[in-house]
């Protein structure tokens, strides 16, 4: 049996709703990011789950808390597992990013993984190399289980396209919903498949910010 990885990306937040990058910001969820959590948790029930790690953050926190008191378990919460740091940018919404940092915007958008866009935040391999071995590591620690993982829509990003063997620098086609349900499978001794992603089928309504102008 394969160690399970099932990923829950953070209820809504208010500045989610906004499309307000927040990154290392530490933003609570709003009323639907509480709802959503709540429901995020019944959705669980059909994946056996055993154990639970989160980000740090709060908007995580509050996410896997319903998850923890379903089913009896600690959460164990790692910053291995927040969003990427967006330097300047956190704070700025996607409208006024391009008229404060024109420049670095369209690095940023572009996928550049060597260039220091943000400024001040993560280079975006660093943060892929670190989602990897978060993932890694949990899969060892955790063999032939099922791992609930609660986390923010720049790792799912970089989740998928390392269980799909998908580049950096290609642009994003696929969902990351506020609280979808996501899922991996890791096989020793170092590969990971796609089980299922972007599942909201438990949600009335969910947000993908990042791709909603592109709708």
């Amino acid at each position: 049996m394969p160690t399970r990885v099932v990923l829950i990306r953070h209820g809504e937040t208010a500045w989610n709703r906004e499309r307000r990058l927040q990154g290392h910001t530490d933003v609570p969820l709003n009323d639907v990011g509480v709802a959503q959590a709540d429901a995020m948790a019944a959705a669980l029930d059909a994946w056996n789950v055993t154990a639970l790690a989160s980000s740090d953050l709060m908007r995580a926190r509050q996410t896997a808390d319903p998850i923890a008191r379903r089913f009896s378990l600690k959460p164990m919460y790692d910053t291995a597992w927040r969003e990427r740091h967006y330097g300047v940018f956190e704070g700025l919404t996607l409208d006024e990013l391009p008229h404060r940092y024109p420049n670095e915007y369209a690095q940023w958008r572009a996928r550049d993984i060597h260039a220091p866009s943000p400024p001040q935040g993560e280079y975006l391999n660093a943060f892929h190399q670190r989602i990897r071995r978060a993932l890694d590591a949990l899969a060892m620690r955790y063999t032939q289980a099922v791992v609930a993982v609660v986390t923010h829509g720049g790792v799912l990003d970089s989740v998928y396209r390392i269980a799909t063997s998908t580049p950096l620098d290609i642009p994003r086609a696929w969902p990351i919903h506020n609280a979808s349900l996501n899922v991996i499978d890791w096989h020793a001794p170092n590969h990971f498949s796609l089980v299922k992603w972007g599942d909201i089928t438990h949600l009335e309504n969910s947000l993908d910010e990042l791709r909603e102008r592109s709708r």
